[in-house]
């Protein structure tokens, strides 16, 4: 996995420590959701546990952004796992391979490993959160 990470040009947030990320993650590709906390499209939105203070250095997941895979279906079933999500906002981003590499840890939860110094507020594809439809719950149902 290092030897594609350097290949690649890629330095990806975590890769520091032992297996990280993991020998299951993979180069990411594909559409994805991001919940966001306030709706809006900032940085803060886009912080890692680690880098949010909530999980120590070490702990190789907590530099992972949390995503779920590319359908509504996959979000539902997700805002059902966890309701809280229910007030959040949703961005859509495509990935490439050149934004490092995803971990699928669940059917609807994958872990994101990005480059150190790719923004993700700039590869988002579509804020789905907006005054009209500000929540999750307000955006499915429109869907």
């Amino acid at each position: 996995m290092v030897v594609f990470q350097k290949v690649m040009g890629l330095d990806l947030v975590g890769e520091h420590l032992p297996n990280c990320p993991p020998s299951e993650a993979r180069p990411a590709e594909g559409r994805y959701f991001r919940f966001m906390r306030n709706g809006h499209l900032i940085a803060d939105n886009f912080k890692s546990h680690v880098e949010l203070g909530k999980v120590a250095a070490t702990c190789c997941k907590g530099h992972a952004l949390s995503l779920v895979p590319g359908t509504l279906a996959a979000v539902k079933q997700r805002v059902a796992e966890q309701p809280f999500f229910r007030k959040y906002g949703l961005a859509t981003l495509s990935l490439s391979f050149t934004h490092g590499k995803l971990h699928h840890d669940q059917e609807c939860h994958a872990s994101w490993w990005r480059p150190k110094d790719l923004s993700p507020t700039r590869i988002v594809d579509e804020q789905l959160a907006s005054l009209y439809a500000p929540t999750v719950t307000a955006i499915l149902e429109t869907k």
